[in-house]
């Protein structure tokens, strides 16, 4: 079933949207240049922050479930991770029956990731940011006919995402957040382009760590 069956130039537009809509709100929300600004978070590192990075998503129009594990530096303005993400499991692709002979597929992908998360604004409440990443993997795709496995692809997967993110603190550690992005792949007619989207609650343990510090603890 196609939920979100977007064709390849909406797909186009969308990113081309975030992308643009990205730059313009960090020109003018933030005070200070990206490019510096990592720079400076390089050179002065920052706290450690490490965790769970999961996101919702649609492949080939069927819901599904990315699942990934990060750490890297809260610098700030600027936060660098570095991931392994994968499907929670694989997704149907295209298929079709005939008179006695049904063929079905299933899609799946695992990658490494590196994501830049630019905080574009930030009050006492809200926060603002733009995360951009891009991965290296693979993706998997299985041709079944009569349920019996036929054909197995897995070319080489580089996918890219914006988001934008949206955070409100209910305190000063924890607050309810939600995003929205798209991902663009390498692979021609790729099926695993689709919208991003996130919800949940956030904790801010780089804030927490950093106010430990200050009264006294003896942290790294």
């Amino acid at each position: 079933m196609q939920v979100l069956p977007f064709p390849i130039h909406t797909r186009k537009k969308i990113f081309l949207t975030l992308l643009a809509a990205g730059l313009a709100m960090g020109k003018t929300a933030a005070q200070v240049n990206p490019i510096d600004s990592i720079r400076t978070a390089l050179q002065n590192g920052g706290s450690f922050a490490i965790g769970l990075d999961g996101r919702n998503s649609f492949i080939a129009g069927s819901p599904a479930r990315v699942m990934g594990f990060r750490v890297g530096m809260d610098c700030g303005t600027v936060r660098l991770y570095t991931g392994i993400y994968s499907l929670g499991k694989p997704v149907p692709g295209q298929g079709y029956t005939l008179p006695g002979d049904t063929v079905s597929s299933r899609l799946n992908f695992s990658y490494w990731g590196q994501t830049v998360d630019w905080r574009i604004y930030e009050d006492d409440r809200w926060e603002l940011a733009f995360p951009v990443q891009a991965g290296i993997g693979i993706a998997y795709r299985e041709r079944f006919r009569n349920g019996v496995s036929e054909q197995r692809k897995r070319p080489f997967f580089i996918p890219v995402e914006m988001q934008f993110t949206a955070i409100y603190k209910l305190t000063r550690y924890i607050g309810l957040s939600a995003g929205l992005g798209f991902r663009v792949s390498t692979l021609k007619g790729s099926s695993f382009n689709g919208p991003v989207y996130t919800y949940g609650i956030s904790f801010f343990g780089g804030t927490l760590y950093r106010d430990m510090k200050k009264k006294g603890w003896n942290l790294p």
